[in-house]
């Protein structure tokens, strides 16, 4: 795992010189504390931060082909990478190091720009052929490992972090009117926006290529249409066998290090399948690791303890009593862009504590967004579906937008009759409640909370537009559908993000075997009943945990990985958040009605009203205000013309 960095002087004249490199390359220490290499040829630049994991003495950044003429810088892993090289030597390729990474400049030289696609693991990655001159940028798949691209008609920089692109001039502090608004309305910037005009984020899944013409960006990998049809028993046994076939081959790919391994444990059936393959292809003890909260609701230790006796790991578990007011400015900083998911606070401490013993890591992410993991919110979307279905349209439009405005939202009703967001989902179409259930601040919220110029600029730029571009290529099928939507987005753009820079902030590199895009693309074609079964979910992932792991892990319920964010806000953080975005010179101040924010607290404290995520949301924006644009000089948020940019989906 490490940071990258380069430039192209693309539409000039002009050299590349070492200190704007350096520039670029060294907000990325963190992410590879262990070795820098540059490359400076005329027009193009190449710079490399590294961590090193595979051939520890041998594996300096960039990397060239045999004569020279192609270098390579690769922030990731590539885990069919001794399969490649067996193919590339076999036609004369000659390999000067035992780096995963130098398979890439010789894939290059055979297949140009669709070497991507030859490419199984997480990665971002630049190659600069130095005789075409030409710069290729690609991000895997899914979306693991981060790219940021400026390109203003002349010079291309990119790098791995938005604050190298400040660092190296390519980017100016402005923030972008409509990526607040889509962080307000998401609790992230999806992509290809980035909180800053003048940069981009490259999409999971693209390559762009750029030439002394410009550049040319494409879509390399997208996950199936439509799920198979559901055939049946058979089907059922086959699908079991051929996932845990699967996710051997991704565990036992993600098993290669010169450095010490371990994995992440929750408890859950996704790690615990992890660990248990782990288990079978390494003969030591699995070193596991777990934290978890004093708030019994939501400490998975107990769940993660049983699992690890199940499996005879070595494991270690830690209790976060977290230091808010001294982590939060921290996480904010790492996270480059604002970014609402509390999540982020406990996975910095359990790549704090796995960092102690370990440098990789495996994890169970993605298990969730494949299989219908979030049992509740996916029943609940099939009934709104199913409903919509029985339901006459004039009442739906023309009542319930009524009852939902007016209906009861106190966190004291038993939860049956808390009805308003139910109500208020189904007045509108199915796409239009999927981008409001994932709103963290929601409308009734929002109206109290927002100033004049954010609900002027709300009438001239609608949020749900990041949504219609997948909406444009999601499947038919109700699950399916809402499946790939959080895949291509909240995964993409919020869960791997977290998990990246949360690791990338301690040194450790962590790995999704669950994320293989071999199991995704079998899991995008499993019927929805092997996904979402009456009460079940992740039927086919159980029927897999079921061959390897006791019933009674199977049978324990799912407690996820939330911090008690609303207790937060009433207790450990309230004088915190409150002097912060209640202060004179608070970052959001002109943003925001600060007597309503006033009133939100005092409504949130007495449990009046829900409010935990929405005044986390403000929060984590205003920290990073102070800790990220405010560091930088001529911070501004900008006005409201368009503004082109240099990646679009």
């Amino acid at each position: 795992m490490c940071g990258i960095a380069g430039l192209f002087l693309y539409g000039q004249p002009g050299l590349v010189r070492r200190e704007e490199l350096a520039r670029l390359v060294g907000p990325l220490r963190h992410r590879g504390p262990d070795d820098q290499g540059y490359l400076l040829a005329g027009p193009l630049g190449l710079g490399h931060a590294r961590l090193s994991i595979i051939d520890l003495g041998g594996g300096h950044q960039p990397i060239f082909n045999e004569d020279r003429t192609a270098a390579v810088v690769c922030n990731g892993e590539i885990y069919n990478h001794r399969e490649l090289r067996g193919e590339l030597q076999g036609r004369g390729h000659r390999f000067a190091t035992g780096s995963d990474s130098e398979v890439i400049v010789h894939l290059w030289e055979e297949m140009g720009p669709r070497c991507v696609g030859r490419l199984a693991g997480m990665f971002a990655l630049a190659v600069a052929d130095l005789r075409q001159r030409t710069l290729l940028l690609a991000r895997d798949r899914v979306g693991k490992k981060p790219l940021y691209v400026a390109d203003d008609g002349r010079r291309v920089g990119f790098a791995s972090e938005l604050k190298s692109l400040l660092a190296g001039g390519l980017v100016q502090p402005e923030v972008d009117p409509e990526a607040l608004d889509l962080y307000l309305a998401y609790g992230y910037v999806p992509s290809p926006w980035t909180i800053f005009r003048g940069a981009a984020k490259l999409p999971a899944g693209h390559l762009a290529v750029w030439s002394e013409t410009g550049a040319r960006i494409e879509r390399y990998w997208d996950l199936a249409a439509e799920p198979a049809a559901d055939a049946g028993p058979e089907t059922d046994e086959r699908l079991t066998s051929e996932l845990e076939r699967l996710l051997g081959r991704a565990v036992a790919d993600r098993l290669e290090s010169d450095v010490p391994l371990g994995a992440f444990l929750s408890g859950g059936i996704d790690s615990g399948v992890v660990v248990s393959l782990m288990s079978d292809a390494l003969a030591a003890p699995v070193r596991t690791h777990t934290v978890g909260f004093a708030d019994r609701a939501t400490d998975e230790r107990e769940d993660a303890a049983a699992v690890a006796r199940a499996l005879g790991t070595d494991h270690v578990e830690t209790e976060v009593r977290p230091d808010l007011a001294g982590v939060l400015p921290k996480i904010a900083w790492h996270l480059d862009e604002p970014f609402a998911d509390p999540s982020a606070v406990p996975t910095w401490y359990v790549s704090q504590e796995t960092r102690r013993r370990v440098t990789v890591a495996l994890s169970g992410d993605g298990g969730d967004e494949l299989f219908a993991g979030y049992r509740d919110k996916y029943a609940l979307h099939l009934l709104e579906a199913r409903l919509r279905g029985l339901l006459p349209a004039a009442v739906r439009e023309g009542v319930f937008p009524v009852l939902a405005r007016h209906w009861p939202r106190s966190p004291r009703l038993p939860r049956p009759l808390r009805l308003a967001t139910m109500l208020g989902n189904l007045s509108m179409t199915p796409e239009r409640s999927y981008f409001a259930d994932r709103c963290l601040i929601p409308a009734h919220l929002e109206e109290r909370l927002f100033g004049e110029g954010l609900r002027a600029r709300r009438r001239r730029f609608d949020p749900f537009s990041a949504l219609e571009p997948h909406l444009a290529r999601a499947p038919r099928e109700p699950l399916a559908r809402a499946l790939y939507l959080d895949f291509k987005t909240w995964l993409a753009d919020d869960g791997l993000v977290k998990v990246d820079r949360m690791s990338m902030a301690h040194a450790l590199e962590v790995r999704c075997p669950l994320l293989d895009h071999r199991v995704v693309e079998l899991a995008a074609r499993v019927p929805a009943r092997l996904k979402l079964d009456g009460t079940r979910s992740k039927v086919l992932l159980r029927r897999v945990a079921a061959r390897r792991l006791p019933a009674e892990i199977l049978n324990r319920p799912k407690r996820g990985f939330a911090p008690p964010v609303s207790r937060w806000l009433r207790e450990d953080l309230r004088d915190f958040a409150r002097d912060l975005l209640l202060a004179s010179d608070a970052f959001g101040r002109d943003l925001f009605d600060r007597r309503e924010l006033a009133r939100l607290f005092d409504d949130h404290e007495a449990r009046r009203l829900e409010a935990g995520w929405a005044l986390w949301t403000l929060l984590m924006l205003e920290l990073w205000g102070r800790e990220v644009a405010r560091q930088a000089p001529s911070a501004a948020i900008g006005e409201d013309e368009e503004v082109a940019r240099a990646v679009s989906a």
